[in-house]
């Protein structure tokens, strides 16, 4: 298996990588996530000590990388952790009898830094919970928080809740999504939230939400990103014959084979 991506339609592979998952695009650089570091522009950047990455995001000339080492996993050093440029920054240090976390999606909005994850203490339930600028803030009925973005005034959370499935959080208020979903990437854009995932409402479908409004995706079984310009919508995923696939505003288009991880639009 081979890290591959595509720009405009173009297969593009990356001989050192067996798995990209997730593509981002500043300006002209291209970055791609790796499991124990990223590429930029093909050129692979190692981060000291990780052995998982979960997610990143890049602000100007930082990149910011969400992941594990090996020990921040383990019960009795257990530790949510991101990397900025390489450094490691520890968000639970001053936190005792932590037995359980993940730190698994960031965002950056200016010199504001949003994590989002899961936390479980003294081997107790684990629960939904977001770090902005180190700060821990819980989620009303949250089990696992996946996605989080901000914009304005608003953070937005998506995730598993306890009760309700799949849903997203505005300002830690919960939001249903409509059809029984599982989400797996999210955009904002103003105040309109894209979510992109699938149904399991029957055979797993390829879908996306606006606003919590359900939107289906034609022959495919799951979406994986999910990007905006203007009016017009792109979402990555898989397709229904094992195909990496696109949709623009519904259409779908396919790639290759395989599976499209992640999407991103440049100029």
């Amino acid at each position: 298996m081979v890290g591959t991506y595509w720009k405009n339609g173009t297969t593009n592979r990356l001989p050192s990588a067996s798995v990209i998952s997730s593509i981002l695009v500043q300006g002209n650089d291209v970055y791609m996530l790796g499991s124990t570091g990223y590429w930029k522009n093909g050129d692979f950047i190692n981060i000291p000590n990780a052995a998982g990455t979960f997610s990143f995001f890049v602000s100007g000339s930082d990149v910011y990388v969400t992941g594990y080492t090996a020990t921040s996993r383990n019960t009795l050093t257990a530790a949510a952790i991101y990397w900025k440029n390489g450094t490691m920054v520890n968000l639970t240090q001053n936190m005792d009898s932590v037995t359980a976390v993940s730190a698994n999606a960031i965002f950056v909005s200016g010199s504001d830094v949003y994590v989002a994850g899961i936390l479980g203490i003294n081997f107790g339930n684990e629960v939904a919970v977001y770090w902005k600028n180190g700060q821990l803030n819980y989620l009303t009925d949250g089990y696992d928080a996946k996605l989080i973005a901000a914009s304005g005034n608003a953070v937005f959370v998506a995730g598993s809740s306890l009760n309700s499935g799949d849903v997203y959080w505005i300002n830690g208020v919960e939001q249903p999504l409509g059809g029984n979903g599982i989400v797996s990437a999210m955009t904002v854009v103003g105040t309109d939230v894209y979510i992109a995932g699938f149904t399991y409402s029957g055979p797993d479908q390829a879908a996306y939400w606006k606003n919590g409004v359900l939107v289906g995706l034609p022959n495919g079984s799951a979406a994986t990103g999910i990007a905006v310009s203007g009016s017009d919508v792109y979402v990555s995923g898989n397709g229904g014959s094992n195909d990496a696939v696109y949709w623009k505003n519904g259409l779908i288009n396919i790639l290759g084979e395989g599976g499209a991880t992640g999407i991103a639009l440049g100029n």
